[in-house]
């Protein structure tokens, strides 16, 4: 009886194992792509949890299919209708026959449908939250190797980070909750680091004595082009103190400390290049609210001295000077702080005080292009065009080798942009037009929606006698910006010379009506009485 009753069933027994095993393969798909999902958005994105999403997407979806689509082709007989007296025949015919039964095919068909866009949206999110990581600074903290138990230097440094950037968007703190060996050393910590996309990786080793204890802390910088080559790629904090200091977890709150400080740091650098400058100045002063500062991993000048840049951008003037002073109290070979003085001077008109710190910037050790810049625009406000060029010309040639330093190109700099602008300008003062020719059409072509470039260049080809294209680049910088006085009193002057008086006059009525102050207004009423 048993044996006749499992012939019988033998198809239906078989058909509902194959769909448990096939629930079960769902199952195991499903858990793996909840499972990636859960990793990823906690920051665990390493490849294997990528991989591991996906794979389980492609199971669930290959099971889903063939459930809802499986099956045979059988022939069945089937008779023909009977038409005009002729009789009906049979015939064999092939059919598909699925697999599974109606409402099952409805229920996979559904399940993947939902499955589809439930991913296809998920997807999306994850995308988007992957651009705003991109963003932050993420910091991958691995387990202190030593005795944790006892010494808690893991969770002191933790704790520091996540009581002080808990409230900042910009910053994600992520416990490996693994340790990297001196063995393993820095390659290894690198390489996590990468599969965490992360740009900071903390990890190390401490030991202690009945009289002393020793901690290594290693900091892996994996962005050295995000925070403008101002920290190493790899770096350690050394400490070796009394065991005392290490039982009462003073030597661990200094290391949790100086970390902080530098997370908040580099993460005021990070905003600084994004230029959200008051974000920047918000993390830069937590900076100070530190009690400690790593001077092995960069000097407290560096500090300073971006402060200062970002306090400058936010119009703090006063503030910015303290900061650049501070940094060169700190370090006085320090070349940048010398250059952001000399910078603050220049906007304070005060030209010599602003020379003699460009000038020892300059005189120390690989200044930066911007150095250069900065002294360029004091020779200029001083009326010294050919000092000028001199320094827009070093622009401009160390410009592309600072550049490739940091991986990115020189036409993506400003500075090295304007440099052409500066020099172009001021050799169509000292009368070198075809310079100045040369160095404007560079300029505007990067720069094709700049007024004041296609003016100067236009000014440029009138004096070297090439009046059309004088008359054209003018006219161009007309059209960018139409109530610019300057260009229409250009314009008049050109057809003035050429006694083309009519088109003078009007060009230099405009030129009236849109000057603001009295010596422009003079300038040009005294060249309309001039006018036949």
């Amino acid at each position: 009886m048993p044996d006749s009753w499992m012939e019988k069933h033998s198809s239906t027994i078989g058909l509902w194992a194959n769909l448990l095993t096939i629930i079960s393969i769902v199952g195991a798909g499903m858990y793996a792509i909840y499972d990636g999902y859960q990793k990823l958005s906690i920051g665990q994105r390493t490849l294997t949890n990528y991989v591991i999403e996906s794979v389980g997407f492609l199971v669930v979806l290959i099971a889903l299919l063939y459930v809802s689509f499986s099956g045979k082709l059988i022939k069945k007989e089937a008779e023909t209708p009977s038409r005009g007296g002729k009789r009906s025949k049979k015939i064999k015919v092939e059919i598909y026959q699925f697999k599974y039964s109606f409402t099952t095919r409805v229920f996979t068909k559904s399940l993947l449908t939902l499955i589809v866009i439930s991913v296809t949206i998920g997807g999306y999110f994850q995308f988007q939250d992957q651009q705003e990581w991109n963003r932050k600074v993420v910091i991958l903290v691995a387990n202190i190797s030593g005795e944790e138990n006892t010494y808690r230097v893991t969770e002191n440094i933790l704790l520091s980070l996540n009581n002080n950037l808990s409230d900042a968007a910009d910053f994600v703190v992520l416990p490996l909750r693994e340790e990297i060996s001196e063995q393993q050393g820095s390659d290894h910590a690198r390489k996590l680091g990468k599969e965490y996309h992360a740009d900071l990786v903390v990890w190390g080793w401490y030991g202690a004595t009945n009289s002393n204890a020793l901690v290594y802390v290693n900091i892996e910088n994996l962005d050295i082009m995000q925070f403008d080559g101002r920290v190493n790629t790899s770096e350690t904090i050394n400490k070796n103190a009394d065991i005392s200091e290490f039982s009462t977890f003073t030597l661990q709150q200094e290391i949790g400390s100086e970390t902080t400080a530098l997370a908040l740091f580099l993460g005021g650098i990070a905003q600084t290049r994004a230029q959200n400058f008051p974000a920047a100045l918000e993390l830069l002063n937590k900076v100070e609210e530190q009690p400690n500062w790593a001077d092995e991993i960069v000097g407290k000048e560096m500090f300073y001295y971006y402060r200062g840049g970002v306090n400058y951008e936010v119009g703090n003037i006063d503030q910015s000077f303290a900061d650049y002073s501070k940094a060169v109290e700190i370090n006085y070979s320090f070349p940048d702080g010398h250059s952001g003085l000399g910078g603050i001077y220049y906007v304070k008109d005060e030209y010599e005080k602003a020379l003699s710190e460009l000038n020892i910037a300059i005189g120390l050790d690989q200044p930066a292009p911007g150095t250069y810049d900065s002294r360029a625009k004091v020779y200029v406000a001083m009326n010294k065009p050919l000092l000028a060029i001199d320094d827009f010309t070093k622009v401009i040639e160390l410009e592309p080798e600072y550049a490739e330093k940091f991986g990115y190109k020189a036409e993506q700099v400003e500075g090295y942009i304007n440099a052409f602008f500066w020099r172009g300008s001021l050799y169509g003062i000292v009368g070198e037009y075809d310079k100045s020719i040369e160095d404007l059409l560079f300029y505007t072509k990067l720069h094709p929606n700049d007024a004041d470039g296609y003016l100067y260049l236009g000014i440029a080809y009138g004096n070297s006698g090439q009046i059309k294209k004088g008359i054209s680049n003018i006219e161009k910088s007309i059209d960018i910006d139409p109530n610019s006085s300057k260009a229409y009193y250009n314009l008049g002057v050109m057809y003035y010379n050429q006694k083309k008086y009519v088109d003078a006059q009007e060009n230099l009525n405009i030129a009236l009506s849109l000057a603001k102050d009295d010596d422009t207004k003079k300038e040009i009423t005294d060249l309309i009485s001039k006018i036949p």
